[in-house]
């Protein structure tokens, strides 16, 4: 995608803040792109080094960057299901409430056309991801494929007569494991080049005092975190194919003529763990750990940073260009922020924040969020964001199945969550533990197992094998 593309307002797809629509002329068409599985700190715009993402670091020069954004979940269902509600959800629910709107469901009372696709086949239309759209479907497939799919109903939604705004949801499956490897980026970024995870030497320390005795053919575990380091490569290679073919997406968009001037969410449903924790099994079990599973690789079962820290890009009309933001945003502002830009009504009780505010006032205006949660169901989390002090805590379910007691980090020391803190500082611990108790009683939730409804053989299809009582590959149960 070339430069001039990304730079031309009112004629093209993306508009700078100049090219904001009139009242009376027809709003702003909306793309909604979810990248699964996408860590923030692993794209260039984020301060990554290596080059993954030269599409969305364009896109976030002709936008807004939210520096400081987090997911309410390490994994797709209740996070997305947060996503589209603007709701916490503070005990374990994986499908949208019925009783309240969705975001699609609003731009469609708004007389949006509504067209959505998904690659995670776990958002079925049956438990609610579907409400609102005038076409919804899933596809196992790369973002090539989904973007294949879903141009048959916008093109036949763009032949209509009465020419709709519309609305695009795409939910691209990429860089979500199994990682694959993409030998055309081999040389901007090589599968020999994954960055040392820190500090260096960790993994082999946690080796010797947790881990099992290692294979004479391997004494020293260099071939096994060899695999690891590749492994987190591949990673990178699947970040660089979903940013590749982001641009091939919105460059068809823009041959279609899709709007003057297009307004674009990039956010995604949470991050991977890239084997830079240890395991949340219980110590004893580690033992019998090979190091791809002591180390967790994947997502859900874990409320570290690097599970929760995830992109959240605007870009179009009404958002200023260049925007660089550090006031602590969550995926639940999306719902509001949208509506806001796009001057539709706000329904319900929205947890969000319309984020336009900070458009005028980066430095936060006053009473601006001081506080950030995340939910799973072995846990929940609470960061102090003027303290940077994060309290994890297990929930009930989290402490049958031998889950760490309560533990309390200092981000802005220790960003990485290496050192406990919770019996050196214990009237920080108890103070964060009294404001997380409020907040679950602020935002109580009813509870709706997965389970209930997709059954682990499902769940095994899907590539979530071993996801039963132990978290065995290290991804969401």
């Amino acid at each position: 995608m070339t430069r001039t593309l990304l730079t031309l307002c009112s004629l093209t797809l993306f508009g700078l803040s100049s090219c904001s629509f009139k009242a009376e002329e027809r709003r702003p068409d909306v793309l909604l792109l979810v990248i699964d599985t996408l860590r923030a700190d692993h794209l260039g715009c984020y301060g990554y080094g290596r080059p993954t993402s030269p599409v969305i670091d364009e896109i976030a020069e002709g936008g807004a960057l939210f520096r400081n954004n987090s997911s309410q979940a390490p994994w797709t269902l209740p996070s997305m299901s947060s996503m589209l509600t603007s709701r916490y959800f503070t005990a374990h629910r994986d499908f949208p409430e019925e009783t309240v709107p969705t975001l699609v469901e609003s731009f469609k009372a708004a007389g949006y056309h509504t067209i959505g696709i998904a690659g995670n086949p776990l958002l079925e239309a049956e438990h609610g991801f579907g409400r609102g759209f005038d076409e919804y479907s899933i596809l196992a497939g790369d973002l090539p494929a989904l973007t294949e799919q879903v141009l048959i109903p916008l093109d036949l939604a763009l032949e209509q007569e009465e020419r709709k705004p519309i609305f695009l949801y795409v939910h691209a499956f990429d860089p979500h494991a199994p990682y694959t490897a993409h030998p055309e980026f081999d040389e901007v970024l090589p599968l020999d080049g994954a960055p040392e995870i820190l500090p260096g030497g960790w993994q082999q320390e946690l080796l010797a005092t947790y881990g099992p005795v290692p294979p004479e053919e391997d004494a020293d575990w260099s071939t096994a975190l060899g695999k690891i380091d590749r492994e987190r490569a591949l990673y990178d290679q699947e970040i660089r194919y979903a940013d590749e073919h982001t641009g091939e997406l919105l460059e068809l968009l823009a041959a279609r003529g899709l709007s003057d001037s297009l307004l674009i969410a990039l956010v995604s449903d949470h991050g991977e763990g890239l084997w830079e924790h240890l395991s949340p099994a219980p110590k004893e079990r580690l033992k019998s750990f090979a190091p791809k599973n002591l180390f967790f690789g994947g997502h859900g079962h874990d409320l570290s940073e690097q599970a929760l820290r995830t992109p959240f890009v605007l870009a179009g009309p009404g958002v200023p260009a260049g925007l660089r933001l550090d006031a602590p945003v969550e995926n639940v502002d999306l719902f509001p922020t949208l509506l806001s830009l796009c001057d539709l009504p706000r329904p319900g009780d929205l947890h969000g924040v319309d984020l336009t505010a900070l458009f005028s006032d980066p430095q936060q205006p006053t009473g601006w969020r001081t506080e950030t949660y995340a939910y799973i169901r072995h846990a929940v989390s609470l960061r102090d964001e003027e303290a940077q002090l994060k309290i994890v805590v297990p929930t009930e379910f989290g402490t049958t199945k031998e889950f760490p007691p309560a533990t309390l980090h200092r981000l802005s020391e220790d960003p990485l969550e290496r050192e406990d803190l919770s019996a050196a500082l214990p009237e920080e611990l108890s103070r964060l533990n009294a404001r997380l108790e409020a907040y679950l009683e602020r935002y109580p939730t009813t509870t709706e197992r997965v389970g209930d409804h997709i059954s682990q053989e499902r769940l095994n299809a899907l590539g979530y094998a071993g996801q039963g009582d132990e978290p065995a590959s290290g991804e969401e149960e």
